[in-house]
């Protein structure tokens, strides 16, 4: 006689994990390009790291914030247009 025993972890990934990974976003304002420098005392150009934000929402929930995009989405983003969006 075999037993089987089933285990069903208690800690089961949000079942929209594989939606949320890839989401996308309505692009409603394109924001200033900010910059830092890697090096407090630098002013060289090739110390700076550039951030790239947008305003905009979920384009299922609705729901609005800033996020952050590369360079070259962001130099082709357009208010209106739909962004999709890859967490880490």
């Amino acid at each position: 006689m075999c037993k089987f025993v089933i285990a069903i972890p208690l800690d089961l990934p949000d079942p929209n994990y594989v939606k949320k990974a890839s989401q996308l976003k309505v692009v409603d304002k394109k924001l200033p390009i900010e910059a830092e420098s890697k090096d407090a005392g630098a002013s060289d150009d090739s110390c700076m790291i550039y951030h790239y934000p947008v305003e905009g929402r979920d384009s299922t929930s609705g729901y609005a914030s800033i996020f952050y995009i590369g360079k070259e989405k962001y130099e082709n983003a357009e208010v209106g247009e739909k962004i999709r969006i890859t967490q880490c």
